[in-house]
C-alpha cells in the first residue's frame, strides 16, 4: 500500500495524523492480516497468529525481506527501472540467459549511478 502526501497540503495535521496511524503496530498487524506487507519488520517477524492465511503467500517475501537494502537516493531513478524492465523482458519473454543478462544489467545500472555522480560532482564544483 503506498500513500503520498503532497508537501504543500493544506491538512497536513490530518496527514501527520493518518501516516502515525497507518504506522502502529495494531493497523500493521490489519495490514498483514489481509495479505499487505506491513512496513515493519517487528510485525513482519513478531506476528505469528495471523487470522488469514496467508503464509504460503507471504513467506517468501518474509524471507527475502531478510536481505533487502534501501535503494540509493537516485535523482534519475526512472532511467534504471528501465535497465531493469528491459533486462526482465529479455529474460522472461525472450529467453535470454540469466546470469549473462543481469551481468549486464548490473553494468549499466553501475554506468548510469557514475555518469550520476560525476554530474552531481560537476555542479557542485565552484564556477571559475
Amino acid at each position: 500500500m503506498n500513500r503520498v502526501f503532497v508537501k504543500q497540503t493544506k491538512q497536513k495535521e490530518a496527514a501527520w495524523i493518518f501516516i502515525t496511524w497507518m504506522m502502529e503496530a495494531d493497523t500493521q498487524h490489519i495490514l498483514y492480516n489481509t495479505a499487505l506487507f506491513p512496513s515493519r519488520t517487528d510485525v513482519l517477524y513478531g506476528h505469528n497468529k495471523l487470522s488469514y492465511p496467508v503464509s504460503e503467500y507471504m513467506e517468501p517475501y518474509r524471507e527475502c525481506m531478510k536481505y533487502a537494502f534501501l535503494r540509493p537516493p537516485y535523482y534519475h531513478w526512472g532511467k534504471i527501472e528501465k535497465e531493469f524492465d528491459a533486462a526482465m523482458v529479455r529474460i522472461f519473454d525472450e529467453r535470454a540467459a540469466v546470469q549473462a543478462t543481469l551481468d549486464d544489467l548490473a553494468q549499466r545500472i553501475d554506468r548510469l549511478i557514475a555518469a550520476e555522480r560525476q554530474e552531481e560532482q560537476h555542479r557542485a564544483a565552484p564556477a571559475e
